[in-house]
């Protein structure tokens, strides 16, 4: 193992070999510490595997490093998260961000996760957590407490607040895409992404092989769908399909569009407040009402797992709850009276 040197500016740097590259020539690895013992340990630790070559960089260098890396495989609004919880932790704790991977310990994660809490959402804290722990081994081995996330309820409208809906954006752009979310379990970006030449007028079916997301530059852009069970084919009610023939295209819309049109509707309405991604909760509970396997919908709706849906089936549609325990009572009413 080569000797430490010191420099100029007090701390000791050591050189090992690497590997040699095509064109022969040598590289190698440099490790600077402030003391020489410290630094020709970091070598020795690098040679023997104990330590990677991301965790001598910087916080900051290795996330940079690790978002590089993932760009080509992860979709453009992943990565457009990460590097904007990148800047975030740069703007918000340079310190942490400039300190060496390899000198962190449990207790520097732990602060900024405590710190996160007080201004972010459970959800939000353990987005910024995961990445911070997808750099590097060394950090994911920590053992931190994150704020317990709450799960979500889903709010299931019912046939009469649908209805009311419907009604008030008879003939309105925004129509078609609540349509498409509560008869046929569409996504915003799902719908945003489509475009005619995905309709078969004669099959009666639409092809679901695009969404619409957000890239680098904040730009609208339409890719193909996260998940394989997500690129689908459809079947189509004739009112809807009769609609896109004489309308001519799907939407305008871009996927907030949709959402800020859809919030302004129910506002007009003085409705429940709930969200454009629930028509499509909604439809899933028609669905399971009528008595559809649940295999049958989660494919018609591309879910890769059955996990959404069972939250959605234990909430039964509101206006049909006081039926069906009518029906079971019944049933169990008239076995004993026999």
């Amino acid at each position: 193992m080569a000797t430490a040197k010191k420099r100029e500016s007090g701390n000791y740097r050591v050189r090992v070999y690497d590997y040699t590259d095509a064109t022969g020539k040598k590289i190698y690895k440099s490790f600077t510490a402030p003391t020489k013992k410290e630094a020709e340990l970091l070598a020795a630790q690098y040679k023997t595997g104990r330590i990677h070559s991301i965790e001598l960089l910087t916080v900051d260098s290795a996330m940079k490093e690790y978002i590089s890396l993932k760009t080509a495989v992860l979709s453009p609004s992943t990565i457009k998260k990460y590097k904007d919880i990148h800047k975030v932790l740069l703007r918000t704790y340079p310190a942490f961000m400039s300190r060496r991977v390899l000198d962190l310990k449990q207790n520097d994660l732990q602060s900024i996760v405590s710190n996160l809490a007080l201004t972010k959402s459970p959800k939000t804290v353990k987005n910024y957590y995961g990445l911070i722990t997808a750099i590097s081994d060394h950090i994911k081995a920590f053992k931190v407490t994150l704020p317990r996330i709450i799960a979500y309820e889903p709010y299931i409208p019912s046939k009469d607040e649908i209805s009311a809906l419907l009604d008030y954006v008879k003939g309105k752009e925004i129509e078609l895409p609540i349509l498409l979310a509560s008869n046929c379990m569409m996504r915003r970006g799902e719908i945003a992404g489509l475009s005619i030449n995905d309709v078969n007028f004669k099959k009666k079916t639409i092809h679901i092989r695009h969404s619409m997301v957000l890239d680098d530059d904040r730009q609208w852009i339409n890719k193909a769908p996260k998940t394989k069970t997500s690129d689908r084919t459809i079947l189509v009610s004739d009112f809807i399909l009769d609609m896109i023939k004489k309308r001519g295209y799907i939407t305008t819309y871009n996927p907030d569009t949709i959402t800020d049109t859809f919030e302004s509707c129910l506002n007009a309405l003085n409705l429940h407040p709930f969200r454009f991604h629930d028509l499509r909760h909604y439809c899933a509970s028609v669905f399971h009402y009528r008595g559809i396997p649940m295999a049958y919908t989660q494919k018609y709706g591309g879910w890769a797992t059955p996990d959404v849906l069972l939250k959605i089936y234990t909430h039964a549609l509101p206006d049909k709850e006081n039926e069906i325990f009518k029906a079971v009572n019944d049933y169990f009413t008239e076995m004993y009276d026999r």
